[in-house]
C-alpha cells in the first residue's frame, strides 16, 4: 500500500515537471520569435536610415561638382593659375553652412588641393588619397572609408569629380563629415528602452572585422577594435561572412547576443543589430519561476499528505488521504484559474456535460444553464458554430483528437472572447463514440496579442513604404516644388498616421513665433498656409519644442504642454490628440511639424513617434535645400 503511494508522488512529481518544462519551452520560443521580429524590423529601419543619410551625402557632392561656377574658374585655373577662384571658394562655404560639414575641400586632378572650407580646412587630402582617384576614375559621386583625422575624431569623405563639356577631369569636390557627430548618434538610438540593445557598423579587411562606429557598451572605440575573421561564433563575423537575417552568437564583449545582419547597399559595410540574450530571457525566466512555484507547492502539498500517511494510524489513515486530496483539488482550481483552463467530460451517447468549476468562468455558465450539447452551443459565436459541429464529427469519425479554436459570447458580460477546446474521444469495442475528456482555455489575450503585433507590422510597412516614396522624390529646384513637397509631406504623414490633420510651421525670423508652410486636412482634402502661432500666447509648447525630439500628448486638451490650445483651437475643430516632431537643422530647433486626431483619445505607439521623426527629419533635409538654393524663398 505504502509503495503504491510512493509510486505515484514519484509519477506526480514526474509530470508536473514535464508540464511545467513544457510550459517553459513554449514560452521561450514565442519570447523568441517576438523579439527576433522586433530586431528585425529595428534593422531594417536603421539600414534603411543609413542608406538615405549615406545616399545624401553622395547627392551634395554630386551638386557641388555640377556647380556651374566651380567647373568654369577650375577650367581658367588650368590655363591661369593666378585665375580668380572666389566664386568656388563660395560654393564649397555654402557645404558648410548649408550641410553642417567638418570641411570641403576643392582639388585639381592631379590631386593637389586649391580651396579648403570650415574647421578641417587645415588637414587637407593626400594628393594619392584614394576616394580622390576613385572619383575621377568613375563618372558618379563615390564615398570613402572611415578614417580618424588628425585630430582624434572620426570621418568619412564623399568626392565627386568636376568635368568640363567633353567629361574631362577638371578636379574633385570632396565632403568631409564627422561621423561621430553626424551618424554614429543616429545608429545607436533605439526607438524602445533597453539597457543593452545597440547598432554595430563592421567592414572587412583582409582576415579581420574592422567596427566602424563607437559602441554602446565601450565608448570611443570606432575603428580601433578589430576581430579575428576566424571568430565564426562573432555575429559581426557571420554578417561579412554572408549571413543574412536573424542569427544567435556573441558579441565583441563575449556575450550571448540575438542579433539581425545585413549589408549596407552599394558598400562594403554590414549592419548588425543587437540585443543581449539575458534580456530576452529574462520575461521567460520570471515565467519559469512562477510555473516553478507552483509546481512546488502542489509537490509539497502530495509530499504532506504521504509524510501524513506514514504518521498516522490506520484510524487516521482516511483522513489524512481525503485532506490530501482536497489540497490537490485546491491547487488544480487555482491551476486552471491561473491558467485560464477548464476541464470537461461530455457524455456523447447522454448528449450531456459536467466540468471543473472554471469550466463555467471561462464559459459563463449560471446554474441553470443546460448542460447539453445544444447548451454548449448557445455559448458559441453563430458564426462559428457550423465550423466546430464539422470539427467535432470530423474527429469522431476518425476516432482520433479533438483540437479547435474558436469563439464564444460569454455567458455572464456577453464579451466576444476566443477559445481552445483540447480533447480525446472514447470509443466503444464496435466503434460508437462514448465520450470526450478534455479541457477549454480562454486564449483571448494570446489572439489579441496576435492581432495587435500584426497591426504594427503593417503600420511599420506604411511608414517604411512612405518614407522611402518620399525620399526618392526629386529635390525642389524652385518656390512651386517646394511647397508641393511640403504637401507631399503632409499628406504622406496624415495618410500613413490615419490623422486628419498634418501641418508643417517654421519659426519667423525673430524667432518670436512659427508661421504655417502647409496645412492638410485629410477628410475635405485641401491644402492652406500662412497661419501663425505666437512664442508669447504659448510659452509652455514652445519651451517643450526645446527638450525633445517628439511631443506625443495623447490627451492634448489635459497635457500641459498643449493645453492651452484647448479653447481657441482643439475643442472648434474636435482635436483630441496631438504629436508634433521637432525640426532641427545644425542642431537647432527651426520648425515643427505637427499631426492632429480627431475624434477617441489616441496614445501614439512607439513606432509612430519615430516615423514622426523620420519626416521631421525629411523636413529639415527641405529647409536645407531652401537655404542654399537663391530660388527658393521661404518667407513668403
Amino acid at each position: 500500500m505504502m509503495g503504491r503511494w510512493t509510486g505515484l508522488l514519484v509519477a506526480g512529481v514526474v509530470a508536473l515537471a514535464a508540464l511545467g518544462y513544457g510550459y517553459y519551452g513554449t514560452e521561450s520560443r514565442q519570447i523568441r520569435r517576438e523579439r527576433y521580429q522586433a530586431i528585425a524590423a529595428i534593422g531594417t529601419l536603421k539600414a534603411d536610415q543609413l542608406q538615405l543619410w549615406r545616399q545624401s551625402r553622395l547627392d551634395h557632392a554630386a551638386a557641388l561638382s555640377r556647380a556651374p561656377s566651380v567647373s568654369r574658374e577650375l577650367a581658367d585655373y588650368a590655363i591661369n593659375p593666378k585665375a580668380d577662384l572666389g566664386a568656388a571658394q563660395t560654393v564649397i562655404e555654402t557645404g558648410i553652412r548649408s550641410y553642417g560639414y567638418a570641411g570641403t575641400f576643392v582639388l585639381t586632378a592631379t590631386g593637389q588641393t586649391l580651396l579648403a572650407a570650415g574647421t578641417q580646412a587645415s588637414f587637407p587630402l593626400p594628393p594619392d588619397s584614394p576616394v580622390v582617384a576613385a572619383a575621377l576614375a568613375g563618372t558618379t559621386a563615390v564615398m570613402g572609408e572611415f578614417f580618424r583625422g588628425d585630430d582624434g575624431d572620426v570621418y568619412v569623405d564623399t568626392a565627386a569629380a568636376v568635368r568640363n563639356s567633353l567629361g574631362r577631369p577638371l578636379g574633385v569636390v570632396v565632403l568631409r563629415t564627422d561621423a561621430a557627430k553626424l551618424l554614429f548618434p543616429m545608429l545607436q538610438t533605439w526607438p524602445t528602452p533597453s539597457p543593452t540593445a545597440e547598432t554595430v557598423l563592421v567592414r572587412r579587411e583582409g582576415d579581420e572585422v574592422v567596427f566602424l562606429n563607437d559602441m554602446r557598451h565601450r565608448p570611443g572605440s570606432a575603428l580601433t577594435v578589430r576581430n579575428a575573421i576566424t571568430q565564426t561564433n562573432q555575429a559581426t563575423v557571420k554578417a561579412v561572412l554572408g549571413t543574412v537575417g536573424p542569427t544567435e552568437g556573441v558579441d565583441y564583449r563575449g556575450v550571448e547576443v540575438l542579433a539581425d545582419l545585413r549589408p549596407v547597399p552599394n558598400s562594403n559595410w554590414f549592419l548588425v543589430a543587437k540585443l543581449d540574450a539575458d534580456e530576452v530571457w529574462a520575461e521567460a525566466r520570471y515565467r519559469a519561476g512562477v510555473a516553478v512555484s507552483l509546481i512546488t507547492l502542489m509537490i509539497l502539498g502530495g509530499a504532506g499528505g504521504v509524510a501524513a500517511y506514514y504518521r498516522k494510524q490506520q484510524a487516521t489513515q482516511f483522513r489524512g488521504l481525503y485532506e490530501s486530496m482536497r489540497e490537490n483539488a485546491e491547487l488544480l482550481r487555482e491551476a486552471e484559474a491561473v491558467g485560464q483552463l477548464g476541464s470537461v467530460v461530455f457524455d456523447i451517447a447522454a448528449d450531456s456535460f459536467k466540468g471543473s468549476e472554471n469550466l463555467e468562468r471561462v464559459l459563463g455558465f449560471g446554474p441553470d444553464h443546460p448542460r447539453t450539447g445544444a447548451g454548449w452551443r448557445q455559448v458559441v459565436h453563430p458564426s462559428d458554430r457550423e465550423s466546430l459541429d464539422a470539427h467535432f464529427q470530423r474527429a469522431v469519425e476518425a476516432r482520433g483528437h479533438f483540437d479547435h479554436q474558436y469563439r464564444i459570447i460569454h455567458g455572464t458580460d456577453k464579451s466576444e472572447r476566443w477559445v481552445h477546446v483540447r480533447g480525446r474521444i472514447d470509443h466503444a469495442a464496435n466503434g460508437a463514440p462514448l465520450r470526450m475528456v478534455g479541457s477549454i482555455q480562454d486564449i483571448t489575450s494570446t489572439r489579441v496579442a496576435e492581432h495587435n503585433r500584426l497591426a504594427e507590422e503593417q503600420r511599420y510597412q506604411r511608414q517604411r513604404n512612405a518614407l522611402i516614396q518620399f525620399a526618392t522624390a526629386a529635390p525642389p529646384n524652385d518656390d512651386v516644388s517646394l511647397a508641393q513637397a511640403f504637401q507631399r509631406l503632409t499628406e504622406v504623414a496624415a495618410r500613413t498616421l490615419e490623422v486628419d490633420r498634418v501641418s508643417m510651421w517654421r519659426f519667423n525670423s525673430s524667432r518670436t513665433g512659427i508661421r504655417c508652410l502647409d496645412l492638410y486636412e485629410r477628410q475635405a482634402g485641401r491644402h492652406a498656409a500662412g497661419a501663425e502661432i505666437s512664442s508669447a500666447d504659448n510659452p509652455a509648447y514652445f519651451q517643450a519644442l526645446t527638450e525633445a525630439d517628439v511631443l506625443a500628448a495623447d490627451d492634448a486638451h489635459r497635457d500641459p504642454r498643449t493645453m492651452a490650445f484647448s479653447a481657441g483651437y482643439l475643442t472648434p475643430l474636435g482635436i483630441t490628440s496631438m504629436m508634433d516632431s521637432v525640426v532641427r537643422v545644425r542642431g537647432g530647433v527651426v520648425g515643427v511639424l505637427c499631426c492632429e486626431h480627431t475624434g477617441r483619445v489616441r496614445r501614439w505607439s512607439h513606432d509612430e513617434q519615430t516615423f514622426a521623426v523620420a519626416l521631421a527629419n525629411l523636413a529639415a533635409m527641405l529647409l536645407v535645400g531652401a537655404e542654399g538654393n537663391p530660388r527658393l524663398d521661404l518667407t513668403r
